[in-house]
């Protein structure tokens, strides 16, 4: 059985040089890693107001209903 890693090997040997940095760029995507260090949000805590924090739980609470009449 051929490993994954030959059948690619396999089939970038028989592309272009232009698609092959294609497929590199795609490849390299999944080794980026995804969001931020918790540390780097730590200079926002704070800042939303009650207020505002208010009117966003409120609006989340709206969408968690259901309204069965909308079906």
């Amino acid at each position: 059985m051929v490993s994954i890693q030959q059948q690619i090997s396999d089939v970038i040997e028989q592309l272009s040089p232009e698609q092959q940095a294609k497929v590199l760029d795609f490849a390299k995507q999944f080794q980026r890693p995804k969001g931020v260090p918790a540390h780097t949000l730590l200079k926002h805590a704070g800042k939303i107001s009650p207020e505002d924090l208010a009117l966003m739980e409120e609006a989340i609470e709206d969408c968690e209903r259901i309204d069965e009449r909308d079906w």
